[in-house]
Formats: structure tokens, C-alpha cells, sequence
């Protein structure tokens, strides 16, 4: 590796600067940029030691080593959006996880780029291979949509680790005789210097009863893995396999090396591949790819000899929304639909136009299972659309599917073409009819019971004090007797208060002074609640009250007549669920614990519930 940058760098002094990367796959966009400023720093710092004036940009060769291909592919993606693709850096990756496909975003870039590949993923063999492996497991009873081999170098490792093995085995009896390991399997156990098992962990498998000792096979074996010599004959994937006497270090190996280099302009960029062979260096080669961008084409050469019309023909996944993907009608006499043909859309129309505007575009268009977008399992795994692009059963899905963050980690995202939010979406409100009762509606259930309380309250107040007031009492003489009357009987007390509040006039008024404050005290109330009953009733009759019962999430959520609910599996069901604010908390456990389907499986069943 050293050896390499060294060669291609001649100029500069090579300094080692270790930085660690992050754990979280998350974190690499911000550790990139942190690492553009430390080297930026370091830049400025050793051009102001320098007695000379700096004209150029120090470069900066930054060694990769990721453990796991996920990994490697999300530092990828996180360098496309990073301000560090830039021509003064070349990025080294030190493992072998890097394929081609995933330096797909860096065709029209300034950035230097340099990969190692142990095996080609399109050779015959590698490819027969693999094709062997599904077999397999598909006959062992593994669904279809399963793939038991990636294109990993850790899968072309252990296919050729068991060739080494078995290869060992074979050498070892040769060497031997038939005999070697007949002590050691007895009644289809293994046996090790007479005691059953094997212990191969030093440190873990000493114990009192047993202490740890070696294979007694174990030199044997080392000794036959040394000696073993195959290659591309015998099946191996990652060429030649041969090991080093002494050390046991693999020997005489070689691997394909993809360069990418800038071109003129950040229009275009050349791609370089070539042999590195163990004690015989690099081997350059004339296998030279220029990747240029014009105005409205993007097309590949090869050499200066311009190369065939490209074919590409993708699976497309997506879910049926109005008015985005729909199914067409097909009239009584008509065949079925096959095919693309079937859908219509947005979504649709600008798949036609992508198709027009580019050459070779192809696609077959189909439907997600059970119309999902695309959620995050309890298991880690996704369903939906993101689910059938990560297990590559899909190559895009056109939909209108919400950006989401949790998904962005998943898989990459175009430009959107439609910016939204969430929103509530409730029944308008019918208009009023009026009947018999139509006049109570300016006041409230409540008013009236306390008006009514009132109006009882008041009369039995009025005719207690008159009955126990003497200037209530009237003297009359009738038929030669004297007798004593009161005008405010608990009938007329009923009367006298409900022409009060009708705003009529009795024959009969209170003479006492307890009775005049009740009075009063009944008039200036009856003044307040006429006022604001005529008031409300002229804008009731006037004006047709269309204010819908909820206005806001705070009213939604603070009531439980009018239940709601989200798509399920959407990324709306997922706000809600992953959110950590107390009221959208308080809204998801509503929608999850009501005995009613608050959880719709497609937009248009939500809309269908409001009708």
C-alpha cells in the first residue's frame, strides 16, 4: 500500500496521521467534514513554517480501511455529499469491499479514487459459482427472494478457505497414509489424545478437569496448508493460492486495481484498471475508460473508438396512490392489460419521459406487496418498497414516498418532486337544518337549565318575602267583615317573574323594600341574557355556522368522539410512533388502543372513513 502511494507520489514526503472512524455509519458525513478541517488547518500551518510561498494545495492521500462492505458503501455515500471531493485528495481503500457499482456517483467528479478487487464479480467462474450456491439453498427450502452469496470478498474467501482445506486433507493422507486420523474419529465423534472433543480456545477451555492441549494432528495439517499450491483450475475465486513455508503468509497473489482519475474539466473522468502481481508490481494495462458529461447526453468511450448503444432495463417498484399510480380502466370487450401498460399517472408519465429523453432506458413497473411504502421491522429489516430495494429485488421505486430520516439511512434518494408535511384532514361540516328548536341553538343546554333554575329561584324568593312583609299585606272591607290579602300569591310570583323576563308589564308591582331588590336584581339579569340571546340569534339566522369541531392537533388530540387515524406502514404511522413529544405520544397510543381502525393500509381508505 505504502509502496503504491510512494510510487504515485514521488514528490511529496508521505507522513502517517492516524484518524478513527466512527462506529454509527451515521456519523460519517460529519467526520468527513471534521477531517476536511484538520487537514485544512494542517495546510495552512505548514505553509506558514515554509520560507517559500505555496502555490499549490498540499495533497492528501487518506488510506480507507472499513471493516464490512456496508460499511464501505455508506463512507461512499457520505463522500459524494461531502465537501471533500476535491481534486488535492485521493482516497486509497485499504480492504477489498469496494465494487465498481458502488463508485457509480463518481463518474463526473475531480475526485482520485483507488481500489483493490481480488476477484472479477462477472467472471464465468464466480458467476457459475453462485449460481451453484442458490441452487442449494433453494432446494433446501429457502424462499426465492433469499440470497445466500453477496458479492463480498468474505464469500470468495471461505469458498476458497474450504478448496484450501480440503485440498490440506487430501496432501496430509498422501503424505501419511489412509490411517492418519483414525484415532482421532471414533463412532462419528472426534477424539483428541484420547479424550473426547476438541478445545481450541486456550485462554477459555482450561479448566480443572481438563487442561488445554493441541490437536495432535495440528502439525500435520499446518504442514499439508503450507504445501498446498491451487488456482483458477482447481475452482478458486480469488486466483492463485499458495503459502509461505515459513511464515504461512499467502504468497504470489495478485489483484485488479480501479483507478479514478480527473480529467479536464469536471465534465469528464477516466478510469483506469490494471494487475498488481506479488513481486512483480504494478502491470499497467491499456484498459482506459473515459466518462464524459455533455449538455444533454452522458455517454462512456472506451479508448477514442466511440463504444455500442447501451442497454439498461430496470425493476421498478411502487405503490398505487391517486392520482400518482393508478390502474387503467379496461371497457367490457377489451383484453387485459399487460405489463407497464396497465398503469397510468404522474408517476407513470414521468417514467415515459425519462425513457423519452434517455436512450436505452427500459423498465418493468410492479406493484409492492400489500401496497406498502416501506417500514422498519423489529428485526432490523424492512418491508415495502425500501425493503425490495435493499434485498435488490428492485433497482428504483417511483412513488410518492416521504423522505424520511430513518429511511435516507437506508437507501438514497432522488430530488423530490413534491415538498409536503403532515396535515389533518377531517369531514366538512354539513349544513344546518332548523326545526321546532331551532331558537335554543344561540345559547347553550347549560344556560337554559340555568335560567330556568333562576326563573323558579327568584319567584319563590319574591313570594317569601311578600309573605312575611307587612307592607305586602292590603286590608279590605267586604260584606261587613275586615279581611287581610296579598297580591303576591306563588302564582302571581310565577307570572310577575316571567313578565319580567318577556319584557312585559303586570297589574301588580312590589311594595316592600326585599321585594323591590329581588325585582331588580331579576331585571338586570333578564336585561343581560335578552340582549345576548337577541345578539347570537340575529348572527345564527344570518350566518350559516361552518367552523369544523377541530381546528388544531391540540383540539384533536384533548377529545375522543372523533376518532383519526394514519396509513399504516407510512411514514406518517412512523412519526407518530418514534416521536418523543408528549402529544403525538398521547395521539398514537389513541390510535393503537381504540377498538376502531384507526390504522388504514392505503391513502384512499383514510379518505373513504371521512366520507
Amino acid at each position: 500500500m505504502f509502496s503504491y502511494l510512494q510510487k504515485k507520489s514521488p514528490e511529496y514526503e508521505l507522513s502517517v496521521e492516524n484518524y478513527i472512524a466512527p462506529r454509527d455509519e451515521e456519523m460519517f458525513r460529519e467526520y468527513l467534514n471534521d477531517l476536511h478541517r484538520r487537514l485544512s488547518f494542517h495546510n495552512v500551518v505548514k505553509s506558514n513554517d515554509s520560507s517559500e510561498e505555496v502555490e499549490y494545495q498540499i495533497k492528501a492521500n487518506v488510506v480507507v480501511d472499513l471493516e464490512g462492505g456496508y460499511r464501505t458503501k455508506s463512507f461512499l455515500r457520505a463522500l459524494e455529499e461531502s465537501i471533500l471531493v476535491k481534486r488535492e485528495y485521493h482516497y486509497v481503500f485499504a480492504n477489498f469491499d469496494v465494487d465498481e457499482s458502488d463508485l457509480a456517483g463518481f463518474h463526473f467528479t475531480l475526485i482520485n479514487i483507488t481500489a483493490f478487487q481480488l476477484f472479477d464479480r462477472n467472471s464465468k467462474k464466480f458467476l457459475k459459482t453462485k449460481t451453484e450456491f442458490h441452487d442449494i439453498y433453494r432446494g433446501g427450502g429457502f424462499n426465492n427472494d433469499f440470497v445466500p452469496v453477496r458479492e463480498r470478498p468474505s464469500s470468495a474467501f471461505a469458498h476458497d478457505a474450504l478448496l484450501v482445506a480440503g485440498a490440506a486433507l487430501e496432501r496430509a493422507i498422501q503424505r501419511h497414509g489412509k490411517k492418519v486420523f483414525d484415532r482421532s474419529f471414533t463412532r462419528h465423534q472426534l477424539y483428541n489424545r484420547g479424550k473426547k472433543g476438541l478445545y481450541c480456545r486456550p485462554h477459555e477451555d482450561m479448566s480443572q478437569h481438563r487442561e488445554f492441549e493441541t490437536f495432535e494432528h495440528g502439525e500435520v495439517l499446518a504442514e499439508a496448508i503450507r504445501g498446498v499450491s491451487i488456482n483458477e483450475d482447481h475452482g478458486t475465486l480469488t486466483g492463485n493460492i499458495q503459502f509461505d513455508p515459513k511464515t504461512g503468509y499467502r504468497t504470489n497473489f495478485s489483484a485488479m486495481v480501479i483507478e479514478i482519475k480527473p480529467g479536464l474539466s469536471s465534465l469528464n473522468s477516466i478510469w483506469e484498471r490494471f494487475q498488481w502481481a506479488q513481486g512483480e508490481g504494478f502491470l499497467l494495462g491499456e484498459n482506459r475508460v473515459y466518462y464524459e458529461k455533455k449538455k444533454n447526453t452522458t455517454s462512456a468511450r472506451k479508448g477514442i473508438l466511440p463504444s455500442k448503444p447501451w442497454k439498461l432495463r430496470f425493476n421498478i417498484v411502487t405503490v398505487l396512490v391517486k392520482p400518482f399510480v393508478m390502474l387503467k380502466r379496461t371497457n367490457p370487450g377489451e383484453p387485459e392489460r399487460q405489463g407497464n401498460d396497465r398503469f397510468e399517472g404522474y408517476c407513470i408519465d414521468l417514467l415515459n419521459l425519462l425513457a423519452q429523453n434517455i436512450s436505452g432506458f427500459e423498465y418493468d413497473l410492479f406493484v409492492s406487496d400489500g401496497n406498502k411504502y416501506g417500514a422498519r421491522q423489529p428485526d432490523g429489516s424492512w418491508d415495502g418498497m425500501i425493503g425490495y430495494l435493499l434485498n435488490e429485488t428492485a433497482d428504483v421505486a417511483v412513488a410518492p414516498l416521504t423522505i424520511t430520516q430513518e429511511r435516507e439511512r437506508a437507501v438514497d434518494f432522488s430530488k423530490p418532486f413534491m415538498t409536503t408535511g403532515i396535515s389533518i384532514m377531517i369531514k366538512k361540516p354539513e349544513k344546518q337544518e332548523f326545526n321546532i328548536f331551532s331558537f335554543m341553538e344561540p345559547l347553550g343546554m347549560t344556560i337554559w337549565i340555568f335560567t330556568l333554575s333562576s326563573y323558579f329561584g327568584v319567584s319563590l324568593t319574591i313570594f317569601l318575602v311578600s309573605s312575611f312583609s307587612p307592607y305586602e299585606k292590603r286590608i279590605e272591607f267586604r260584606r261587613g267583615e275586615f279581611t287581610v290579602s296579598n297580591d303576591f300569591t306563588l302564582y302571581n310570583s310565577l307570572w310577575f317573574t316571567l313578565a319580567a323576563f318577556m319584557q312585559q308589564g303586570t297589574d301588580i308591582l312590589p311594595r316592600a323594600v326585599s321585594g323591590r331588590i329581588a325585582s331588580s336584581c331579576w331585571w338586570f339579569f333578564t336585561l343581560i341574557i335578552v340582549s345576548s340571546y337577541t345578539a347570537n340569534l340575529a348572527a345564527f339566522l344570518t350566518l350559516e355556522r361552518m367552523t369544523p369541531p377541530i381546528e388544531n392537533v391540540d383540539d384533536l388530540a384533548n377529545q375522543n368522539k372523533i376518532l383519526y387515524g394514519v396509513v399504516q406502514g407510512g411514514s406518517t404511522a412512523a412519526f407518530f410512533e418514534d416521536s418523543i413529544v408528549p402529544l403525538y405520544k398521547k395521539m398514537w397510543n389513541f390510535m393503537v388502543t381504540t377498538h376502531q381502525r384507526q390504522l388504514e393500509k392505503q391513502s384512499r381508505d383514510t379518505v373513504a372513513s371521512n366520507k
